[in-house]
């Protein structure tokens, strides 16, 4: 399971971030391109889960949820250059919902990339401490938009953090899956 809330810190010029914000990471337009710059690179995209087949219809068996998403990512780590390269599959839900994903060699990852065209995104991912968790900044680079995310080990301490923008968490529109083009 994967308890997670996000937040709209801003998009196409219009500001989210909450105060607290400000007060941990500072000026908006300057943090947004900081994500852009220091993060690391993640290119997604999204497969029909009733389209399935072969090596990534075998890792669906035995599963304890009903997929609704299933995704390719490849994310580029800066520091040592290297590329991991997962296929992750979704269940239904906003704050909590049933997760797993498996780290697949990048000729699976290629095998099936083209099936994602029409639903891909390209981001950059900078993760930092905020309280006692990590936040995960997202920046996207086909449009103006900065979202954190954060994990939690359960629903009681996810409703204990205080906002760090607009809480887009239950907003299907901020799924990535809908996100993507």
């Amino acid at each position: 399971m994967e308890t997670e809330r996000k937040f709209l810190i801003c998009e196409n010029g219009g500001e989210f971030a909450t105060h607290l914000f400000y007060k941990t990471f500072g000026n908006l337009s300057r943090f947004h391109q900081r994500v852009k710059s220091d993060g690391n690179p993640i290119r997604q995209g999204y497969l029909n889960v009733e389209g399935l087949e072969g090596e990534l219809l075998e890792l669906t068996k035995g599963l304890e949820f009903e997929p609704k998403e299933a995704r390719l990512r490849a994310t580029g780590v800066r520091l040592d250059g290297r590329t991991e390269y997962t296929f992750t599959l979704k269940g239904e839900g906003d704050l909590t919902r049933s997760e797993k994903e498996f780290t697949i060699k990048q000729s699976l990852f290629d095998a099936y990339w083209n099936e994602t065209q029409r639903r891909r995104i390209i981001k950059s991912r900078l993760k930092l401490p905020f309280e006692d968790q990590v936040v995960e900044f997202d920046a996207y680079t086909d449009r103006n938009l900065l979202v954190a995310e954060i994990e939690f080990p359960s629903e009681d301490r996810a409703r204990q953090i205080p906002d760090l923008g607009l809480d887009v968490t239950d907003k299907r529109a901020y799924k990535n899956i809908n996100l993507a083009r």
